[in-house]
């Protein structure tokens, strides 16, 4: 009987092991009818067996668990109470402590980015200074963001400054009150040179040591302490003038050329007649002469003057001719030009 008993054992023993062995739990000895079984090797399988039951019992730990293998499903409702937050685990199971100034939070570790304690009586905030550029997102700070009068001069960028218009005024300058003196002043840095709008008066450009070069009154007024010249082809103001002495030795008394900067004569064969080189085209110009009689000349008829183009000359040149009214004769005398 006990034979028998032994016998039934181990044909268990085999087809459990046989059964776990599919499973891959480890090496197990395989028994066949008819050889003898030894006890070392059934006590190796009942090990084997052992350690897989066991191994299957243990808890099922982050290694054991396949990515996204946790649905919402599997999730226990085991949340701490309102008030409280998970603090930890003790013995498997989550510890709670509250938030809201009780013994279990006294304390929020921080650094100088932040105030405050984290409890209800000292919240968290941010400290001042603690936001810096690669926080905020581009186009963060929209104009309602911006207090009055908050950005200084030292805030702008340096030029090229470009103000695109959008149909209003690209750049506006406004009085805060009536009667309030306002003004626009533009400068290069190490220049004591500027140019300024002042508001209802009028406009400035100004060098050190020469005053105002240039005002504009708000009625339309301009006064200059320089020259004003324009392209030779352009119309509004005197390309050139010259006060000339047409004798026997003829000369330039006085002159300006704002085109090419000179004025040179020579005589033309005879007392009276002059050639003018005046150092531009004036072939498209105007101009216009007059006699001229020089303080403290005596014994001189009254005098006319006509200039032409120097035959062969180009169109810079100019042969005026000195007349008495008197005989229509050539004589040595002087006349001024202006050409427009």
């Amino acid at each position: 009987m006990k034979g028998r008993n032994i016998f039934y054992f181990s044909l268990g023993a085999v087809l459990v092991a046989a059964g776990l062995y599919g499973l891959s739990v480890g090496n197990l000895t395989n028994f066949t009818a008819g050889t003898p079984i030894r006890a070392s090797e059934v006590n190796t399988n009942f090990s084997v067996l052992r350690s897989a039951i066991e191994a299957l019992e243990a808890p099922v730990d982050t290694a054991r668990l396949a990515d996204r293998a946790v649905s919402a499903a599997k999730m226990a409702d085991q949340g701490c109470p309102a008030g409280q937050a998970l603090g930890g685990y003790s013995n498997g199971n989550p510890t709670c402590v509250a938030v809201q100034g009780g013994a279990g939070l006294t304390e929020v570790a921080r650094d100088g980015t932040l105030t405050g304690n984290g409890t209800a009586a000292n919240p968290l905030s941010l400290a001042n200074n603690a936001v810096a550029t690669a926080k905020l997102v581009n186009g963060a700070v929209t104009t309602g963001k911006l207090a009055e009068e908050a950005i200084t001069s030292g805030k702008i960028a340096k030029l090229p400054l470009t103000l695109e218009s959008t149909g209003a005024p690209q750049l506006e300058v406004r009085e805060t009150s009536p009667g309030q003196f306002s003004q626009l002043r533009l400068s290069v840095q190490g220049s004591p040179n500027f140019w300024e709008i002042a508001a209802r008066e009028v406009l400035h450009i100004y060098r050190q040591g020469s005053g105002n070069l240039v005002t504009i009154q708000t009625n339309g007024d301009m006064n200059l302490t320089g020259d004003i010249s324009q392209p030779r082809t352009a119309d509004g103001t005197v390309k050139a003038s010259a006060l000339i002495h047409c004798g026997a030795s003829p000369s330039v008394a006085r002159s300006f050329n704002q085109v090419t900067g000179t004025i040179t004569v020579e005589g033309g064969g005879t007392a009276g007649r002059c050639i003018l080189d005046l150092g531009f085209d004036i072939s498209d110009r105007f101009w216009q002469v007059s006699s001229y009689k020089v303080s403290g000349t005596t014994g001189l008829d009254p005098q006319i003057v006509n200039c032409e183009f120097s035959a062969g000359a180009g169109n810079n040149k100019l042969t005026c001719n000195v007349r008495s009214i008197t005989t229509g004769n050539l004589q040595s005398g002087s006349f001024m030009i202006t050409v427009f």
